[in-house]
């Protein structure tokens, strides 16, 4: 699998580990952690341009996937020494299902606006179970551009294309960083231009 260049696996493990820690338990399901990841990289890509864990996003059956994110939160023999260690050093996995804090956040690798970004979906989204969390991210444009080839079971994961999480929801759901047309259409140049450059390195 080609690594994807952009990933910053201090930050995914920080964000999987602030989450914990909003937890009494310190200790979340990972399939919610994972989705209050994908809608704290919703929210930061619409108001600052950019994802926090800056990771490749796949629509799948329970919703979008931040890939390497989904590792870090598994611990996977996927990962690299130093990412595995880095990751080890801050949570556990708990039968496989379930993630655990086990050191404070380290407040270095979080900027203001992760924290923002993350402060804003806990407050938003904490409190919602599972299956709340997957029917909402169902809603989102990004993922449903894939809906069809997902419910065929052809397809068990599709890139997904950035620039779709500037789109907005139809249905009255949190959009997650409401955006003006003009903002809309200076990042999506942005994202192209983006894109672009990083394609040259390819």
């Amino acid at each position: 699998m080609k690594k994807n260049m952009r990933f910053t696996y201090k930050k995914a493990t920080q964000v999987l580990n602030f989450f914990c820690l909003k937890s009494k338990s310190k200790k979340l399901d990972k399939l919610k952690a994972l989705k209050l990841v994908y809608l704290a990289d919703r929210f930061h890509y619409r108001k600052y341009g950019r994802f926090i864990t800056n990771d490749k996003y796949y629509a799948m059956e329970y919703g979008p996937v931040a890939s390497n994110t989904k590792d870090i939160a598994s611990l996977s023999d996927y990962l690299d020494e130093s990412e595995k260690k880095y990751a080890s050093e801050y949570l556990s996995l708990e039968n496989d299902k379930s993630i655990k804090s086990l050191n404070e956040i380290d407040n270095s690798i979080l900027s203001d606006s992760d924290k923002d970004a993350l402060e804003y979906i806990w407050n938003k989204f904490g409190n919602k179970s599972n299956f709340d969390l997957v029917n909402i991210t169902h809603k989102y444009p990004e993922w449903l551009r894939h809906k069809e080839k997902i419910d065929s079971k052809l397809h068990s994961r599709i890139e997904m294309n950035e620039e779709d999480f500037l789109d907005d929801p139809e249905e009255d759901i949190d959009k997650c960083f409401e955006l003006s047309e003009e903002r809309k259409t200076a990042l999506k140049e942005v994202v192209k231009t983006q894109n672009y450059l990083e394609s040259l390195w390819d």
